[in-house]
């Protein structure tokens, strides 16, 4: 009879635990996936200027738009968007440069594209080009100097 009853509480932990753990994974996956995606177009025109457009559509952050003062011969021609949603191994290219660093564990996450010398990071809080913060404002352009990467003029 104790053997019984050692039984059934074991099922009864293993039901729980099994449960919990089901309930868990539900809740964090649900969290993970509550926003949308970065979502960066790479646009080229026939002088090989690379500009960037940056947004991220359920916090309404942009677009922001970032263009290059300077060519860049690793461009392509023409418009390629790009949606940050899904985990790859990195560094790997983008349109005139290359992606350094890409955290989607929650989105919008946290993605870092390197063009030259000049890095632009997307982080909810705040988009980061070179060393200065720039606050998300939709519609602002902002050019990248090839004087100075790491300033870029209003």
């Amino acid at each position: 009879m104790k053997q019984e009853r050692f039984s059934r509480h074991l099922l009864v932990a293993f039901g729980l635990s099994l449960a919990l753990y089901v309930f868990g994974y539900w809740f964090i996956e649900s969290r993970r996936v509550v926003d949308t995606p970065w979502q960066v177009t790479f646009t080229t025109n026939g002088t090989r200027l690379v500009t960037v457009t940056l947004e991220q559509l359920s916090q309404k952050l942009g677009p922001v738009t970032v263009q290059f003062a300077e060519t860049n011969q690793n461009a392509g021609h023409g418009a390629q968007t790009i949606r940050f949603d899904t985990p790859r191994p990195v560094p790997f290219p983008v349109p005139g440069g290359q992606c350094i660093f890409q955290d989607t564990t929650f989105l919008p996450g946290t993605v870092v594209l390197a063009f030259g010398t000049t890095k632009i990071q997307m982080i909810p809080r705040a988009l980061s080009i070179g060393t200065n913060e720039i606050r998300w404002e939709s519609g602002k352009r902002v050019t990248v100097d090839a004087t100075s990467p790491l300033a870029p003029t209003p």
